[in-house]
């Protein structure tokens, strides 16, 4: 038994190493914890909260750009993505199971308009710059598809320009700016080369 663990752990260690990742991809997604239940900021009623992704990538590491739009908040965001790919790949039932973990750091402009700082009569438009993280993990469902989930953590400066650093305890902060996660599920096309 274990010579046949140490086995598949080479193999699966080989085929992480060997194989690498060289695509063009377009990707959408749909913040699910919104999109199902609402959150705090949409007094828990759902709302739609998207994300488009352009990915290149060669040698597993990825440069992507995106946009995010969060209408019911008069939010939305632009980012640049770079990051790294570690395929993992398994054999179930006689075919090969890819998936892929990708850690990304993303740079970002958030931009606020409407009357988002809380009933505000006019109109109130900001950019904000920070830098978030995400982790996707994407499974392969041929050669050209793929579904991923996608955890973003951002710092949202944008709160914690409008609002003190009371809104943010029971948070993760960093400095009294609310760290900020959302869940995507998204949907991947690639081009490969």
């Amino acid at each position: 038994m274990k010579k046949l663990l140490t086995i598949f752990l080479i193999s699966l260690t080989w085929n992480t190493y060997s194989q690498k990742d060289n695509y063009i991809s377009f990707s959408v997604g749909l913040d699910a914890k919104n999109a199902l239940f609402g959150s705090a900021p949409t007094k828990n009623k759902p709302a739609f909260n998207y994300l488009y992704h352009f990915a290149m990538v060669s040698n597993n590491y990825e440069v992507h750009l995106g946009y995010e739009v969060f209408n019911k908040l008069q939010s939305n965001k632009y980012l640049v993505g770079f990051g790294y790919h570690i395929p993992l790949y398994a054999n179930v039932f006689n075919s090969c199971l890819k998936t892929t973990f990708m850690p990304v750091i993303e740079p970002a402009i958030i931009n606020r308009w409407g009357t988002w700082a809380g009933g505000i009569s006019y109109s109130k438009s900001s950019s904000h710059l920070t830098i978030g993280v995400s982790f996707g993990f994407r499974w392969d469902l041929n050669r050209k598809w793929a579904l991923e989930y996608c955890y973003q953590a951002v710092p949202r400066v944008d709160l914690s320009a409008e609002y003190n650093e009371e809104s943010t305890q029971g948070r993760l902060s960093i400095a009294g700016t609310p760290i900020v996660g959302s869940d995507f599920i998204k949907i991947v096309y690639m081009i490969k080369k």
